[in-house]
C-alpha cells in the first residue's frame, strides 16, 4: 500500500483533495477491493471533524473525508458518515473521543467497535486500519481458538492508547493487535494516535519514542507485540 506522507500542512480542500487522489494509487486501491471483497458484514466509518483545529490536525480531518469518499468508490460494504464536532451527540457518546478529527468503526448492529483512530491512518497505518475493517466485518483473519478465548476472558475494561508514528514500519503490528482485541472484547478500547498531530498525548504521558502503548492511562508499555505478547501483558494486570 502507498505509505507516502505528506511533507508540508495542507489547509486547503482541493489540495487535500488530490492529495488522497495520489495517495489512493491502483495498487492501494487494488489491495483495498481484494481484502473488502472478502468481508461479510456491512459496517461504518465515523469520523468527526472539529474545522477549528490548529493546521495539521485541520489537515487530517481533511485527509479523512476524502479518503472516506475514495473508500466509497472502492467497496460497497462501508458505511461512511462525516460529522463535525457536536453535530451527532449519540454517536460522539458512543465514541466518547477525546480528541479531534477521530475516525472510528462501528460495526454491523450499528454498535461502537472500541477501534479508533486519532489523526488521519496514512503511511504505514493504512494497512493496519483495512485490517480492522475486515477483522470487523469478518470472516477476519485465523485465530487459535485458545487465544480468542484468552482474549474474550477480560471482564473489566481496558483502555489501550497506541503512540504511534505513520512513517513507522514497526508501529502497525501493535495496532493491528490491539485492534484485534477491541473488536473480539466489547471491555477493550484501541485508540491510535498520530503524535506529530497528537503532541499533547505524548507530553500527557511522556513517550520518548514509538511504538508505545498507554494501558488504562497509568503504564506505559514500548515497542512492537503480538497477540501472545499483549496477551501476557494484560493478564498479569488483571
Amino acid at each position: 500500500m502507498n505509505n507516502t506522507i505528506a511533507k508540508s500542512v495542507i489547509t486547503d480542500e482541493t489540495s487535500a483533495r488530490w492529495y488522497i487522489k495520489d495517495f489512493m494509487d491502483e495498487q492501494t486501491v487494488e489491495q483495498i477491493s481484494y481484502v473488502m471483497s472478502r468481508c461479510k458484514e456491512k459496517i461504518r466509518a465515523v469520523a468527526i471533524l472539529d474545522d477549528t483545529l490548529e493546521p495539521l490536525k485541520y489537515q487530517a480531518g481533511l485527509y479523512t473525508r476524502y479518503f472516506l469518499d475514495e473508500l466509497t468508490k472502492i467497496t460497497d460494504m462501508v458505511d461512511v458518515a462525516v460529522f463535525k464536532k457536536n453535530e451527532d451527540p449519540d454517536i460522539e457518546k458512543q465514541i466518547n473521543p477525546e480528541y479531534f478529527p477521530v475516525l472510528a468503526l462501528i460495526d454491523s448492529s450499528g454498535k461502537y467497535s472500541g477501534v479508533c483512530f486519532y489523526g488521519f491512518p496514512g503511511g504505514f497505518e493504512l494497512e493496519a486500519f483495512i485490517l480492522a475493517m475486515y477483522n470487523l466485518s469478518g470472516p477476519g483473519q485465523p485465530l487459535d481458538s485458545d487465544l480468542e478465548k484468552r482474549i474474550k476472558a477480560f471482564d473489566s475494561p481496558i483502555n489501550l492508547k497506541l503512540g504511534i508514528s505513520l512513517s513507522c514500519n514497526v508501529c502497525p503490528e501493535l495496532v493491528q493487535t490491539a485492534n484485534r482485541f477491541a473488536i473480539l472484547n466489547p471491555q477493550i478500547v484501541a485508540e491510535t494516535f498520530d503524535l506529530e498531530c497528537f503532541p499533547e498525548l505524548m507530553n500527557r504521558f511522556d513517550i520518548p519514542s514509538v511504538p508505545a502503548m498507554v494501558i488504562n492511562d497509568s503504564e506505559l508499555v514500548f515497542g512492537r507485540k503480538d497477540i501472545k505478547d499483549l496477551l501476557d501483558i494484560l493478564e498479569l494486570r488483571n
